[in-house]
């Protein structure tokens, strides 16, 4: 599966002082990673370089570690629903393949054509899914990790019931490559659902799709990703919820009745069931307009933590 892709490797304005490294497999890019730390030299590694304006500036970056060659489909047995893939495959490429088998990975990620699985995941970056259908570090069943000395190691292993050893891919899911560079990595998969739409209710206030919201979470609806907000370009009130749902036929229909009614209850302008493929392109707009201006400069970084009682929590999330 080519790559052909250009990634910029600049990290906030700094360019690497000795190399931009395009190792093809995972022995090369191991010698690679034991040849800079001999050397002494600071390396970041690069996915699809969604991700290299998180955090601080480097303190030290010699090279730059372009993983996008590892882009192959190592195995994938559809019976099972386990795929092992290499860290440089996007995932709108490993979607493309899963989705001929009714199969999913269920991650997503802002820019999938870009967005590679190493980087997702190291970065800790997922989407919506994981509303409903879990964490990241949830679908990972094993992986393989380059050390910074260029030792390669595995944990896991390619089957769901593994259950020998630590867990030790998970210390590299959110590491950023800290603890190693990620090369390969196993995932369980989700069958696709036979129908998938997305409701998107419009309300006058923000308070009141907050308000809908709340009440599609308590209630018997299973939604794949629920969000509400009130900076959605293309809406007129300016509030509104998106609402995505997959299943039969028949469950999904009951699903969408009993939205209609909550949105009802809350004073939604209107209601539009939005089918695929416009839904999927539809989750793929917000989850880009999520970090949207990241990749040209137009934003400030600010870190804050925030604390509040449980029985706050509700209040407190309507302030943010």
């Amino acid at each position: 599966m080519p790559n052909q892709r250009d990634i910029s490797v600049r990290v906030d304005g700094i360019d690497p002082s000795v190399a931009i490294e395009n190792p093809s497999n995972a022995l090369e890019l191991s010698s690679r990673l034991e040849e800079s730390s001999a050397e002494g030299h600071g390396v970041i590694p690069i996915g699809g370089g969604t991700r290299l304006t998180v955090g601080g500036a480097p303190s030290k970056y010699d090279i730059a570690l372009n993983i996008g060659k590892l882009n192959s489909i190592v195995s994938h047995n559809p019976a099972d629903l386990t795929c092992t893939v290499e860290a440089g495959i996007t995932l709108e490429n490993l979607r493309s393949v899963l989705s001929e088998h009714g199969q999913f990975l269920a991650i997503d990620s802002p820019f999938p054509d870009q967005a590679t699985v190493g980087g997702v995941i190291a970065s800790n970056a997922p989407g919506f899914l994981k509303w409903q259908l879990a964490h990241p570090r949830d679908s990972v069943i094993g992986m393989e990790v380059a050390l910074p000395n260029g030792t390669l190691i595995k944990s896991g292993g390619q089957v769901v019931k593994n259950v020998s050893g630590y867990d030790m891919a998970r210390l590299h899911i959110g590491a950023f490559g800290n603890l190693g560079v990620i090369t390969k990595v196993s995932f369980k998969l989700t069958p696709k659902p036979v129908r998938e739409a997305t409701l998107d209710i419009e309300f006058d206030e923000i308070s009141l799709a907050y308000d809908f919201a709340q009440e599609v979470y308590k209630s018997y609806v299973m939604p794949l990703s629920l969000i509400c907000s009130h900076d959605f370009e293309k809406s007129s009130s300016g509030c509104k919820s998106l609402v995505r749902i997959g299943g039969r036929e028949r469950a999904l229909k009951r699903q969408i009745d009993l939205i209609r009614e909550i949105g009802r209850r809350n004073y939604s302008t209107s209601i539009e069931i939005i089918e695929q493929p416009e839904s999927d392109r539809l989750w793929i707009d917000v989850l880009n307009q999520s970090v949207k201006g990241v990749d040209s400069g137009e934003y400030i970084k600010i870190n804050t933590r925030s604390s509040c009682t449980p029985s706050e929590v509700e209040h407190a999330v309507r302030i943010i």
